[in-house]
């Protein structure tokens, strides 16, 4: 800082510093939106390769099927009078098994669209938790305030550059190891002194963001671990198998016909058993949940 004396007095005087250019403040915010934009194109371009196999393998199986029986059976399914009878008595069966079997795979893609969403806002939730408490420690003088600090962003920076990636791998490891960098920020927050009203004010607020925290984090990795149960996944296949095999129980005189429905069919159900198995493992699967929030709540706070 340039030190010039003023006229008339002999008092050094400070010169302000230039404001920064808007361009140079916006340029952090700049890199982390293009970061994230990246991060959605290549997950979406992930999705669609991860998808294609799903769909298409299991168009080429249904249709494959479907020529294999064909060609092996001429005769089945029967044509004539018996086949326009038999149309209509697996016609009948199949709506009502498509029906019974579409309500059931509406039940499960709203259940794990929940269950996905719960995960995403206990993510949010615990990076506005770090940041009230972060906020609230700043205001609170002494080392062990200091040390609070210093333990939380120890802890952000192992959920990032840890227990994130463990999460993938179903690593109990470091969660456990995470557990104790938090419990170092209770022993903190817990042996702070309280010397005034102001001190007590202060560490009460820091107990309840302190709970918070703990909620959100428990909330986290309890929706990580959720999945559907066997039972379910069980019903969820063999309805499928049953439903596109019904197809095959229908006379239909072209076999371009027959196949495409018979695969647009199965096809249709691959696409909607992705999206439950993806959805269903919400920090693993391919449209997974990514530590945006506490990527930024990580800026936020080197850049303070």
């Amino acid at each position: 800082m340039d030190l010039v004396p003023a006229s008339g007095d002999n008092r050094p005087v400070s010169t302000p510093m230039p404001p920064q250019p808007p361009a140079a403040r916006n340029m952090p915010d700049r890199d982390a939106r293009r970061k994230f934009r990246n991060r959605r194109r290549r997950r979406r371009l992930q999705t669609l390769l991860t998808l294609s196999p799903w769909v298409i393998g299991s168009v080429a199986v249904a249709v494959g099927l479907l020529w294999l029986l064909r060609d092996l059976s001429p005769n089945w399914p029967p044509g004539g009078e018996i086949g326009l009878a038999n149309n209509d008595i697996v016609g009948n069966a199949l709506q009502t098994l498509g029906t019974v079997y579409a309500v059931l795979l509406g039940f499960v893609v709203m259940a794990v669209w929940g269950q996905f969403n719960d995960a995403r806002a206990s993510v949010e939730r615990e990076a506005n938790a770090i940041a009230d408490l972060h906020r609230v420690l700043a205001g609170l003088p002494g080392e062990e305030a200091a040390h609070a600090r210093d333990d939380l962003r120890a802890y952000l920076r192992g959920v990032l550059d840890e227990e994130w990636d463990a999460m993938r791998l179903g690593d109990h490891s470091a969660t456990l190891a995470l557990s104790a960098d938090l419990e170092m920020v209770w022993r903190d927050i817990r042996n702070m002194p309280l010397d005034d009203d102001l001190a007590r004010s202060y560490h009460f607020e820091a107990l309840g963001r302190f709970n918070d925290l703990s909620d959100a984090r428990a909330e986290r990795l309890r929706t990580g671990q959720i999945r559907i149960p066997f039972a379910l996944r069980a019903v969820l296949y063999l309805g499928a198998v049953t439903t596109v095999g019904a197809m095959y129980l229908l006379h239909v005189e072209s076999f371009g016909i027959h196949a495409c429905t018979t695969g647009a069919l199965a096809g249709a159900i691959a696409h909607v058993m992705y999206v439950v198995e993806d959805l269903d493992s919400a920090f693993t699967g391919d449209w997974r949940i990514e530590p945006e929030p506490l990527e930024r709540l990580e800026e936020h706070l080197d850049g303070a």
